[in-house]
């Protein structure tokens, strides 16, 4: 498929000048053997196809703008929520220890660009025998 070399609003507006001569040479056009009415309707047609799927566009561009805002507002909240708890465990266990300290590395793994995924072994007291 070629690309076009005119923009929308050109063939828009195109078109609608050739509805125009269509109807304004409608005798002279049907003595030559067209069929001005079959013209001017497919025309017409898609011109009206086309605006809705410009509109239909046009509120879908909207929609994903509005879409990403609420990604990423979603993301902020759940990264919160997530390092709040990290940080809560560390207050558990002891913000100093040497186990909380594993856990502030896996809040910093993810904030150095390239850095692999890292499995965190987090240190669990036995669970005692009854």
């Amino acid at each position: 498929m070629e690309t076009m070399s005119v923009n929308q609003t050109e063939v828009r507006g195109m078109v609608e000048k050739e509805i125009e001569l269509l109807r304004q040479r409608r005798a002279a056009l049907e003595k030559a053997g067209l069929k001005v009415d079959q013209l001017e309707e497919s025309l017409t047609q898609g011109l009206a196809d086309t605006t809705a799927e410009d509109a239909r566009q046009e509120f879908l561009k909207a929609e994903l703008k509005k879409s990403t805002a609420r990604t990423t507002a979603a993301y902020e909240a759940l990264y919160e929520q997530g390092s709040g708890l990290l940080d809560a465990m560390m207050g558990v266990i002891g913000k100093n220890s040497d186990e909380a300290k594993i856990l502030q590395r896996t809040r910093s793994a993810i904030r150095r660009p390239g850095s692999p995924p890292e499995e965190v072994a987090i240190p669990v007291e036995p669970r005692p025998v009854a």
